[in-house]
């Protein structure tokens, strides 16, 4: 069996653009830094202009706050904008979170030239990775390039940040999906339900990619930008169940509040989001299809009177990009009624249904900085319920549940070290036994699932039902020295009982270990970590080791 013509084609292509855009990425970055350099600084804050989600920065900023070294505010809705970044890390007494560049006074405005970073992963058995954005880390040697600049003048911020990447993609041994040309390399359980493919076609491939790039107006309580940033929602730090850093970010527009706004019995604050969402080379689906309109709100409330304590709500939607074009409709869809017997369906069809899928959440998290604990959950679910009585009958009807702790110590030399445990479950629930469970991230009005190019905007670790947990040790030394330490166990794939023959579990086990070193100005980061998978694709155990190096200047 081969690949067709054309991906054959978009192979060749992608090693080529992808190798160019990383040295580009590269260059942008070196020439941004003369530039900024050789201009007349002012009197500069010492503090980053943005914080990246899933970040070491933002890692080491959550046990900070943790501890009361930095000030509370809400942690469920991410990416910050300027008044929040301001807040975390405008106080004199904050540690030192990375070697970059401050900001340098350009006439009116500040300008930050985002750190250069150039990183490289092997896989030597089988693709794996999760939460990288727009990287895709196949079988064999993986790279990836970013730079940029950062500008803020007055209410304006305007940040340049695209990444490129590039991966080997050698050959593993996939599942047979029962399909030729691109669909063979879809996902075995759902080739034609979820856009995440096993494998990113055959040869090399790249991609050049916005990345965490975003231009916003802060004006006063409001903001509003367009985006192709990477959102988190939620308090989940590694698993993520409506948005995280999986995926690339994709292309939005948003409106919003700035910061927590005060409103009497405490503060709130939220975000709308509007954008679209593109498939991967690797599905058959065509026309209006192909394109898919995305829509979200997230809401969160720090109560007064409840120092710490963080409570929210999220819900988004995918659909296919209306014939027609866009209309108000989908504008509303955000704050459409929760139950689907009040939700009208497509061409008012007698039952409610229609081709959008619905993915929502309610979280809640408290801080306690005197004892340095932090807990969190956070209740998900797939799809409405049709009625009142519905939810009373079956809450955890196609229900997700995440839980997980905090725990920090101060160093000795300014720094901070501290644990974490978290734990992600979406398997079916026994309700399972009476009435059928669609998979999560899955639905068959929107054929792509809960995806942007073939990676999960969600939890990474399994398209369909599973769970993981995952604990952690981190330090983060005064010099910006950091290290971490993780094991992972998360259930990829399984059979229902009594519908297959055992195996029925593909379980990876992942130990992992890194460090960052700062070498005249300069962050050296290695790790690696080693994946014992029980079961793959329902087979055979096998084994992969993930090394990793990078340099950020």
């Amino acid at each position: 069996m081969r690949v067709s013509a054309a991906a054959a084609a978009a192979a060749r292509r992608g090693r080529t653009f992808g190798l160019v855009a990383a040295a580009g990425c590269v260059s942008l970055s070196a020439a941004l830094a003369r530039v900024a350099g050789g201009q007349e600084a002012g009197s500069a804050p010492a503090a980053a202009l943005s914080v990246d989600v899933g970040s070491a920065a933002e890692n080491q900023l959550r046990y900070l706050q943790s501890l009361g070294l930095v000030p509370l505010t809400q942690w469920g809705l991410r990416s910050f904008g300027p008044q929040e970044t301001n807040l975390l890390l405008g106080s004199g007494g904050t540690p030192r979170l990375r070697p970059s560049r401050g900001p340098q006074r350009i006439g009116v405005a500040q300008v930050q030239v985002a750190p250069g970073t150039l990183q490289a992963w092997h896989n030597t058995s089988y693709a794996f990775g999760y939460n990288d954005g727009a990287v895709w880390r196949g079988r064999g040697l993986t790279v990836a390039a970013a730079g940029g600049v950062t500008v803020r003048a007055g209410p304006l911020t305007v940040a340049v940040r695209p990444i490129a990447w590039w991966a080997q993609n050698q050959p593993f041994a996939l599942v047979p999906t029962g399909f030729e040309d691109a669909l063979r390399f879809a996902d075995p359980e759902s080739p034609r339900g979820i856009d995440r493919p096993q494998r990113f076609g055959e040869g090399t491939v790249g991609r050049l990619d916005p990345g965490q790039s975003t231009i916003r107006l802060d004006a006063g309580p409001l903001a509003v930008g367009v985006s192709t940033a990477n959102q988190w929602w939620g308090p989940a730090g590694e698993w993520p169940f409506v948005l995280g850093n999986n995926a690339p970010g994709f292309p939005q527009l948003f409106v919003g509040s700035a910061r927590p706004l005060p409103v009497g019995i405490g503060r709130v604050h939220g975000r709308i989001i509007y954008g679209v969402l593109s498939q991967s080379a690797y599905t058959d689906i065509v026309g209006r299809a192909r394109r898919r309109f995305a829509s979200g709100l997230a809401v969160t409330f720090l109560p007064k009177g409840l120092d710490g304590l963080e409570v929210g709500g999220t819900r988004f939607f995918h659909q296919p990009w209306p014939e027609g074009g866009i209309s108000a409709g989908n504008f509303r869809k955000p704050i459409e009624d929760f139950f689907k017997s009040n939700v009208r369906g497509d061409n008012g069809s007698i039952d409610n249904s229609s081709e959008d899928n619905q993915l929502a959440s309610v979280f809640a998290r408290w801080v306690f900085p005197r004892a340095g604990l932090e807990l969190y959950g956070e209740f998900g679910r797939e799809d409405h319920n049709f009625n009142e009585r519905d939810l009373i009958l079956s809450p955890d009807h196609e229900a997700t549940l995440n839980l997980g702790f905090r725990r920090a110590w101060r160093r000795g030399d300014g720094g901070v070290r501290g644990v974490r445990f978290e734990f992600f479950d979406m398997d079916p629930s026994v309700l399972a036994r009476d009435r059928g469970q669609e998979s999560k991230y899955i639905s068959g009005g929107t054929r792509q699932g809960h995806t942007e190019r073939g990676q999960l905007l969600g939890a990474g670790f399994a398209s369909n039902n599973g769970s993981a947990s995952t604990l952690a040790w981190d330090s983060f030394a005064g010099s910006g020295e950091t290290r971490t330490l993780s094991f992972s166990r998360m259930v990829v794939r399984q059979r229902p009982a009594g519908l297959s023959s055992p195996p029925s579990l593909d379980v990876q086990y992942a130990l992992s270990g890194g460090r960052t070193r700062v070498l005249r100005g300069r962050e050296i980061t290695y790790g690696l970590t080693g994946v014992y998978q029980l079961n793959r694709n329902f087979g055979s155990d096998r084994a992969n080791v993930l090394t990793s190096l990078g340099i950020t200047w």
